[in-house]
């Protein structure tokens, strides 16, 4: 099952407003996830292709998306940010 498959039968039903669900498309498809076999895909592979941006504030979000969308736990974000710090 590729990403993009997962988002529209996971992340399609659940009660996200219009705007945010295309923002989180644009997201994976800005780090290259969405043609992904889901299967596949790790915490590290995200959070290395959110390493790669610049902007900090898209970081953030991005992050926070992809935890949202991977049912990722805060401890892995929260690892995540802290190297983002330091």
């Amino acid at each position: 099952m590729l990403v993009k498959e997962y988002f529209e039968l996971e992340v399609s039903n659940k009660p996200y407003k219009y705007q945010t669900k295309l923002n989180m498309v644009r997201c994976l498809k800005k780090l290259e996830l969405w043609e992904l076999e889901y299967e596949t895909l790790t915490p590290a592979i995200c959070w290395d292709r959110i390493d790669g941006i610049i902007n900090q504030n898209v970081k953030r979000v991005y992050a926070g998306y992809v935890r949202n969308i991977f049912n990722y736990g805060r401890n892995q974000i929260r690892n995540f940010v802290l190297c983002l710090i330091t």
